[in-house]
């Protein structure tokens, strides 16, 4: 059973509103890899996409659709509490410009959630990286 590495939600944001994306990039990359290897099985290619979504931005409209997806239902699976919530990101991607944001926070969080439910330590004490 996979256990990633837990991180906080709000440092994600803002490295990677700091760095200008750079670090979006990278978290998106690290949360498609996460999540394949939580599912035990590839759900999104993490190379493909990480590319498609820098060239043609609305791709990343799809990546984080698939992740929600993928994400509801390992945590069905796990019995961790997580409700879907792309629509909301999209809403608020397409009014003001921030449903990426939240939507990086809410996965990190599910994620830090996943891995304590799985015995990966003090979600309560995350990494920023």
């Amino acid at each position: 059973m996979y256990i990633g590495k837990v991180r906080n939600p709000v440092t994600v944001i803002i490295l990677s509103i700091i760095t200008c994306g750079i670090y979006y990039y990278f978290w998106l990359y690290t949360a498609m890899d996460d999540l394949n290897k939580a599912a035990g099985r590839e759900v999104i290619n993490p190379a493909l996409f990480l590319i498609l979504s820098i060239f043609v931005p609305f791709v990343v409209l799809y990546v984080f659709y698939t992740m929600d997806k993928a994400f509801a239902e390992i945590s069905k699976n796990e019995g961790i509490t997580y409700k879907e919530n792309f629509i909301l990101w999209l809403i608020l991607y397409l009014a003001c410009g921030v449903g990426m944001y939240v939507g990086m926070y809410q996965l990190t969080e599910g994620f830090n959630a996943l891995w304590a439910a799985r015995g990966g330590g003090n979600a309560s004490t995350p990494n920023a990286f």
